[in-house]
């Protein structure tokens, strides 16, 4: 068994690692159509309708970093889909996909680090593939 440790599962925007990354997460659902009749004895019964995925993350706060919340916000603004890729850049599986960005926040605690999070709506397929 092989352990993956947290830190070298980064989020790439348009290829670009994300600056100053605390987290990132991905979730993939699908969903299920109820066929349950009077023949299904008395069991509910479904077959496999849409799948759709987010992606979600957070890092620290940096408005000059190339890949952060400028850029962001760049790509909020402009509502078109990005690319994106979560993974580790060798030896990984990788999950790519593209995505509108529909929500960002930042926040500025007191005697804390500035931090901004956002989410990422899936378009179209999510796919898996493996760097080398």
């Amino acid at each position: 068994m092989a352990y993956v440790k947290g830190d070298n599962i980064r989020f790439y925007n348009g290829g670009v690692a994300f600056t100053l990354e605390m987290e990132v997460s991905i979730s993939a659902s699908l969903d299920t159509i109820e066929t349950t009749d009077k023949d299904s004895a008395g069991w509910k019964t479904f077959i496999s309708g849409d799948k759709g995925w987010t992606c979600s993350g957070s890092a620290n706060l940096d408005w000059l970093a190339a890949e952060n919340i400028t850029q962001t916000y760049a790509d909020f603004v402009a509502g078109t889909a990005v690319a994106i890729d979560v993974g580790s850049s060798t030896n990984s599986k990788f999950y790519s996909g593209n995505g509108i960005i529909n929500s960002f926040s930042f926040e500025g605690p007191r005697n804390g680090l500035a931090t901004f999070s956002f989410e990422v709506q899936g378009t179209g397929a999510l796919t898996e593939g493996t760097t080398t």
